[in-house]
């Protein structure tokens, strides 16, 4: 159940515009009455900017009782929520008021009852304005507070999928390796050794990386170019990477760690290619885009059951660390992935 909003009487800022406002609310209730009856004069004389004073506390403090019923039996999920609260506020007010107008009583005023209308009108049109007031900086507060607490459940939110996400594309990376190295233990162990140590460096990378939502654009191509690599210990020459970045600085930009490696397992799972004839994998740059494109070549033997998975996870953690999603285009004669490209903001960026 939330807690009613605490102004704190610790916390003074309010001290000194409620002052001001009791100031002046005080001249213009005596210029008010400068042509009225005796009875309403009455009303301000002696101490009774105090008095004002006083009262004004008394309208926070109604406010805040009120606040506390409605939080007690669970009152603030109803509509009209602030109307209920003013109201409330206003009847506690009303019954206090009253009740201190009855103890204060003297002889001299009990026959005058314009004095107690006079009286009460001031005080009752003074808490519509200080305990409005007070409701509004409530609901301020709690506003506020709220969209905090929405903003830091949203960030371990988008912190645990991510991490769910990495977790189901790293098992997939591994699985797929190990089968190549597995493949090339018994024909070539020596070339096995070499396809362990590039492995192993390509690990060192991933492991780097795992906590990380975005990598440098050009550390991700020397990546991808490794990952390419082992696939020639497997394949040969049958797919081949061509880079095509004369139009942006690499070191400029950022991806999500292991986009491109991932996109490029998934065109090398669905599409054949042969050393007569490789499978050309090759990347540019489209304005705010990495676009990475293939000839559709597809498999005969290719499992379906799992297919676009490594993608759908991609474009998911797109969505999460940058509010944007990749573009697939598929023509049946070419396939694309484009990639939004992240600005990276230097020091010098930022000074300007």
């Amino acid at each position: 159940m939330k807690k009613p909003e605490k102004y704190g009487l610790s916390n003074f800022w309010w001290v000194l515009p409620l002052v001001i406002f009791d100031f002046f609310y005080y001249y213009f209730i005596q210029h008010l009455v400068e042509q009225k009856s005796d009875d309403l004069r009455v009303v301000i004389h002696g101490e009774a900017l105090f008095f004002l004073f006083i009262i004004s506390l008394l309208s926070i403090g109604c406010v805040r009782i009120s606040e506390r019923i409605l939080a007690r039996f669970n009152f603030q999920k109803i509509n009209n929520q602030y109307l209920i609260n003013i109201f409330l506020s206003f009847l506690i007010f009303i019954l206090i008021v009253m009740g201190i107008q009855v103890m204060a009583s003297n002889d001299a005023y009990q026959q005058s009852v314009n004095f107690l209308i006079n009286q009460s009108m001031i005080f009752l049109f003074l808490h519509l304005i200080v305990g409005n007031a007070a409701i509004a900086v409530s609901y301020f507060r709690n506003s506020k507070r709220l969209t905090e607490n929405i903003l830091m459940l949203e960030k371990v939110r988008t912190e645990k999928d991510l991490k769910i996400l990495q977790q189901q594309m790293d098992p997939h990376f591994l699985f797929n390796n190990l089968n190549t190295l597995t493949s090339l233990i018994p024909s070539d162990q020596e070339k096995a050794i070499r396809f362990t140590r590039k492995l192993s460096a390509i690990f060192r990378h991933a492991t780097d990386y795992a906590d990380k939502e975005l990598s440098n654009l050009s550390e991700e191509l020397g990546f991808l170019r490794d990952y390419v690599e082992l696939l020639s210990f497997r394949f040969g020459n049958s797919y081949v990477l061509e880079i095509d970045l004369s139009d942006l600085n690499p070191n400029d930009y950022l991806v999500v760690p292991m986009s491109l490696q991932v996109i490029t397992e998934n065109v090398i799972k669905h599409n054949a290619g042969n050393k007569k004839k490789p499978l050309v994998i090759s990347l540019n740059a489209d304005s705010d885009y990495l676009v990475i494109r293939n000839a559709i070549v597809p498999k005969l033997d290719t499992d379906r059951s799992r297919e676009g998975i490594g993608l759908k996870n991609l474009n998911q953690q797109y969505q999460l660390i940058t509010g944007r999603s990749i573009v697939i285009e598929n023509d049946n004669a070419t396939f694309k992935v484009k990639l939004p490209l992240i600005k990276q903001l230097r020091d010098e960026d930022i000074d300007h």
